[in-house]
């Protein structure tokens, strides 16, 4: 999202919302609008132009022949994740889904119930990523303690926290 903003010149509006607001749903729903009649092409072309760590595609190839599973779990957006999950060669991608019709952006963005909070969840959020291990766990049998989740901001403290391994 922070490359669409710099790209689309929507820093200022971008930022009133992450300053007026601090419920993570409202902020979804909000920069969700804020991309509202953004072409499928331009946020495609907005997706190419992010940098991948070069040997990303060779670490998780390594992995994968190793028996592990490689996901991205993102509040980001689906398409968005499930381009670079292909790009890299990732088995799994999660996040919101935005609304996309006649090749623009509606403004509309689902959040999948695998991020809300249920009588599972081991944090008080309303919108966890830590949820999504959860999900994840139960899809493929996989115990929490025998994950890895890796993330570079506030909204992967809970995801890296219950993780088996943790890297931020």
């Amino acid at each position: 999202i922070y490359k669409a903003v710099e790209k689309l010149n929507l820093q200022t509006q971008f930022n009133d919302i992450l300053t007026k607001n601090h419920e993570p749903y409202i902020i979804t729903k909000l920069i969700a609008n804020l991309l509202k009649n953004v072409s499928l092409e331009e946020i495609i072309n907005i997706v190419e132009s992010i940098k991948i760590v070069p040997d990303l595609p060779e670490v998780i190839s390594v992995l994968k022949s190793r028996g592990y599973m490689v996901g991205i779990v993102s509040d980001s957006y689906d398409m968005v994740a499930n381009y670079i999950k292909n790009m890299i060669g990732a088995d799994i991608a999660l996040a919101n889904e935005l609304e996309i019709k006649n090749n623009k952006v509606t403004g509309e963005v689902r959040i999948p119930s695998f991020f809300i909070r249920s009588d599972k969840s081991l944090c008080n959020h309303a919108v966890c990523k830590s949820n999504a291990l959860i999900h994840l766990s139960e899809k493929y049998g996989v115990q929490l303690s025998d994950m890895i989740a890796v993330g570079d901001g506030e909204n992967d403290i809970c995801m890296i926290k219950h993780a088996g391994i943790g890297v931020a």
